[in-house]
């Protein structure tokens, strides 16, 4: 179906800096996908074995699920409502009444129920976005970045991805959209947001206290201990998380490689912004990063497919090199952002 008038429909590597770009873009604020998950401090890593996620420890390669948008919107003045509900009916009740009033409004829900989605892209996950545009009786139509077109989405689906209760990490029907935007947008200064973001992401790799040993780059090393271990589990069992871990990394949302990819851009695009170099560099050594991540995934599909060209210790040993490459990169970048002072403007 076509999309409603005055909305352009954007396909996008990420489902929540995809939202948060569309609903920017089409309010006036036309920012990149990679400048809104930098601005939004998404880049991390965090592996807790003990929650469990579709049968599987959580390993995460981004922050948790609603900061990008809020984060951004804040570091490019842009003024937002977020409101969770109670019940489905009321949750329900306020979506229809803000399409009323004429807002595009971004939510949080479960994949999973979302009948246009394709079967083998399905899998019990709350941490997805999209934008709802409009109604047409009881079907919503649906802006979802990680598809190339608008979609129709019954409402009692709808309303059962927003408030499965199946899993970890439910977001009460969450529900954002912009409320206004700064004025002057383009002479709109984003060097004290970029000079935030960078900071933030240095944080979230460097600086979590030693006590939370499942996060940033420390977190990086942790799962290699962990999946040295996985055989004493049993064969099946360990196959089964490696498909988890495979899964998390490049199935939902772009994954371990895919958001060190996006980064990458942001840093890329962040040289321009500020007028430091020294960025375009790190931004090719995240490159670099991300390939090693893809080539990490490739070896962990053939374990799991029972066809393995590396051992589980092989494996953890990969870990390792991908611990101390991001420990380096970040390092630097934290030393490379530091060091320009111009970069908070």
């Amino acid at each position: 179906m076509s999309e409603p008038e005055e909305w352009a429909h954007v396909h996008a590597a990420h489902c929540e800096s995809g939202v948060t770009r569309a609903l920017f873009t089409n309010n006036g604020l036309a920012l990149s996908e990679p400048m809104v998950f930098g601005l939004g401090g998404g880049v991390f890593f965090g592996h807790l074995s003990f929650i469990d996620v579709m049968g599987h420890p959580l390993t995460t390669f981004r922050t948790f699920p609603g900061w990008i948008f809020k984060r951004a919107a804040e570091r490019a003045g842009v003024q937002c409502s977020r409101e969770t509900f109670r019940s489905p009916e009321a949750g329900m009740r306020r979506l229809d009444e803000l399409l009323d009033q004429g807002h595009r409004v971004g939510l949080q829900l479960n994949i999973y129920w979302l009948p246009y989605i394709p079967k083998a892209m399905r899998v019990h996950f709350n941490g997805h976005n999209l934008v709802v545009i409009g109604k047409k009786g009881g079907v919503y139509q649906v802006s979802d970045p990680v598809m190339e077109e608008v979609f129709d989405c019954p409402a009692e689906d709808l309303s059962h991805a927003r408030f499965s209760a199946t899993m970890p990490l439910m977001g009460k029907g969450l529900l954002y959209f912009p409320t206004s935007l700064p004025t002057g947008l383009d002479e709109l200064d984003l060097r004290p947001g970029v000079a935030a973001g960078l900071e933030q992401a240095c944080n979230h790799m460097l600086r979590i206290p030693f006590i939370f040993p499942w996060f940033g780059v420390r977190g990086i090393k942790t799962l290699a201990g962990r999946v040295r271990g996985w055989p004493k589990s049993g064969d099946r069992r360990a196959r089964e998380w490696m498909a988890g871990l495979v899964r998390m990394q490049e199935e939902i949302g772009t994954g371990g490689a895919g958001f060190r990819y996006l980064f990458a851009a942001f840093l890329d695009e962040a040289q321009h912004v500020t007028g430091n170099s020294e960025l375009g560099r790190m931004a090719e050594r995240c490159t670099a990063v991300g390939d090693q991540w893809r080539k990490f995934a490739l070896h962990a599909s053939r374990i799991a497919r029972k066809r393995p060209d590396k051992s589980y210790d092989d494996m953890a040993d990969l870990l390792l090199e991908l611990h101390q490459a991001e420990l380096e990169l970040f390092t630097e970048l934290d030393r490379v952002r530091q060091a320009r002072p111009q970069l908070t403007g």
